[in-house]
């Protein structure tokens, strides 16, 4: 009576421990929280390197030099936000698609729990008749004549090991400068498409923040695409004259008409009334 009592204590104590949820130390909490905000001075950096590829993506293509018309800090962080969204976006879908993926294997694995089971011994079995017609063939043992002994592998276990740890980290550190190179490039690329697509709109004048200009040397307004403009001078790009450099002095008016609500149209220019 007495050892069965105390197999039933055994086996109380043993169920309240198991009830018992695990509990997170606040140290490794902390060490989380560290890791991010040491992250974070690094995720502004690769953010404000989006915007600057963007810009100069942008500007390239109406062969303007980005250094003459730099993005202030705020719009940098801006533009490479919407760079990296828009970078990003078109992929949401695919871990969407892989969690699915996982929870229908999940299921079918569940279901057919006693039938993997009865698959995994056959499995198993049948490598170890393998493994054991390997070991016997002659051909394996002359490999393997003179090859380490399981009891001399330590020390080369612990040499693999050191290796593969600094080949994952070193995985690691070239995998993210990949990642933030191709990004990088595609933000440049997308600014360079975004410019591409406003030449194309205002060609068939179909942009609506075109903007109508007048500026000495010419007698009446022109349309025009603001590309940038900088403390100094301004530059627009125009079907006729291309890429134009305007300092603020030389800009007669410069204006955005209303336009029809709704309308593709760019605005109409050479109006009898022009802004001072």
């Amino acid at each position: 009576m007495n050892q069965r009592t105390e197999l039933r204590q055994q086996y109380r104590q043993q169920a309240r421990q198991k009830k018992t949820p695990p509990t997170r130390a606040p140290e490794q909490t902390l060490v989380w929280v560290q890791i991010a905000l040491a992250l974070l001075p690094l995720a502004t950096a690769c953010i404000y390197l989006f915007g600057m590829a963007w810009h100069m993506g942008y500007v390239s293509v109406f062969h303007v030099d980005s250094s003459e018309f730099p993005l202030s800090t705020e719009q940098n962080l801006l533009v490479g936000t919407i760079a990296l969204v828009t970078n990003i976006a078109p992929y949401i879908t695919y871990p969407l698609a892989g969690f699915v993926l996982v929870l229908a294997l999940l299921v079918i694995a569940a279901l057919t729990s006693e039938l993997l089971k009865k698959l995994y011994g056959w499995h198993q079995e049948k490598m170890l008749r393998v493994d054991d017609a390997i070991r016997q063939s002659s051909t394996f043992k002359r490999l393997t004549k003179n090859a380490i002994k399981p009891h001399e592998a330590s020390r080369w276990e612990s040499l693999l090991d050191k290796l593969f740890t600094l080949l994952i980290q070193y995985s690691y550190f070239i995998g993210s400068g990949v990642i933030i190179f191709l990004l990088t490039i595609y933000s440049y690329s997308n600014g360079k498409n975004e410019a591409d697509t406003q030449i194309g709109m205002m060609q068939k004048n179909e942009f609506p923040a075109a903007h109508c200009i007048k500026y000495a040397g010419i007698p009446e307004e022109i349309s025009a695409l603001r590309i940038i403009c900088n403390a100094t001078q301004c530059t627009f790009w125009t079907e006729q004259y291309g890429t134009i450099y305007l300092r603020h002095d030389q800009i007669v008016s410069a204006s955005i008409p209303p336009t029809e609500p709704k309308s593709k149209k760019s605005p109409t220019c050479n109006r009898s009334t022009t802004p001072n």
